[in-house]
């Protein structure tokens, strides 16, 4: 934007901005950059002062866009008042918080049966098949494995849990968990939770993932037909 079009009205708004944002204190807490925040031009994750006025400078045409890209929200080559008043209050408020998956994100698997038309379950295999957009530190029954791995049934039973490369293309890519309860029989509802790490910002749907029963038994080791399973995805 070239000086020479910037209105009288227009100047004295982006004076104005730039007159709060010199109230901002210097001192306020950094927030962790995940995602973009228009004014952020250092992508340390806040707005400070110095950054606005290198927004100002942009719009009236004394400074380059390559100096604040972030100031462009909109990508249309140049920055706006509205820009310049979301960039202050990204500085006022701090910067919005991610979006996607940037962490971590959990899978809840529940099982569904009738109990009252099948015999009490004593043990079951539950396969969990994942995305690549998602992924799990280590291999096989490493510690790093198996602490991702939470029994929430309440049968306080005993799990034996692996990640494998179900198709063999070099990448692990199914939680197995072979489990035998105590004394409960296991019951109908949630029965596992795995905590993924996320492999990009793109939030993982319940239907990226498949869960199976390959095998349910009751206590004489018999196998029990009829049961069934099913996933909830929780991103922080």
């Amino acid at each position: 934007m070239n000086i020479g079009n910037v209105s009288l009205g227009r100047r004295v708004i982006v004076s104005s901005l730039v007159i709060a944002a010199l109230a901002i204190s210097s001192s306020m807490p950094r927030q962790a950059a995940a995602q973009t925040c228009v004014g952020d031009c250092d992508d340390s994750g806040m707005v400070t002062v110095d950054e606005i006025i290198t927004m100002v400078n942009i719009a009236l045409g004394t400074a380059d866009i390559d100096a604040c890209e972030v100031a462009d929200s909109n990508g249309d080559g140049m920055v706006t008042v509205d820009e310049i008043v979301t960039a202050t209050n990204n500085a006022l408020n701090g910067c919005p918080p991610p979006s996607g998956c940037q962490t971590t994100t959990t899978v809840t698997v529940s099982l569904n049966f009738d109990p009252s038309a099948i015999p009490a379950i004593a043990g079951l295999e539950l396969n969990l098949d994942y995305p690549d957009l998602v992924g799990i530190p280590g291999s096989v029954d490493e510690a790093s494995v198996v602490e991702r791995v939470t029994d929430i049934s309440g049968t306080f039973g005993s799990a034996a849990i692996v990640d494998l490369d179900s198709n063999t293309d070099g990448t692990d890519d199914r939680i197995r968990t072979v489990y035998l309860a105590s004394d409960i029989p296991i019951a109908p509802g949630g029965f596992e939770t795995v905590r993924f790490d996320c492999e990009g910002s793109e939030v993982p749907a319940p239907e990226d993932f498949v869960c199976a029963i390959p095998l349910a038994s009751d206590q004489s080791g018999l196998a029990i037909e009829g049961v069934s399973c099913s996933v909830e995805v929780t991103v922080p």
